[in-house]
């Protein structure tokens, strides 16, 4: 093998090597399912929605759900509030 042989046969192997090491880099990732064991207000959900917080909104047709990676807080309407929901069914956020 002559010299320009050996240079690009390594150059070759260390664009392998590389790239095969990037691809093992891989972020681990946790999925969890909510259910209304957990709180959810309905498994039905129309919509979802992430905040710049962090919250993740839910829209049901028995409510909005507020999730913070630990618990729910349902808004539902309350006729006698003017300041809660309108209404419980909620289809988009």
């Amino acid at each position: 093998m002559n010299l320009l042989n050996k240079i690009l046969f390594l150059f070759g192997l260390f664009f392998v090597l590389g790239n095969l090491s990037i691809a093992n880099e891989t972020e681990d990732y946790t999925i969890k399912q909510l259910k209304v064991k957990d709180g959810l207000s309905q498994s039905s959900i129309l919509a979802i929605l992430q905040d710049k917080r962090g919250f993740m909104w839910f829209a049901t047709g028995s409510g909005l759900n507020k999730y913070d990676g630990y618990s729910f807080k349902v808004y539902l309407n309350n006729p006698q509030d003017s300041l809660s929901i309108s209404d419980n069914g909620i289809t988009a956020l």
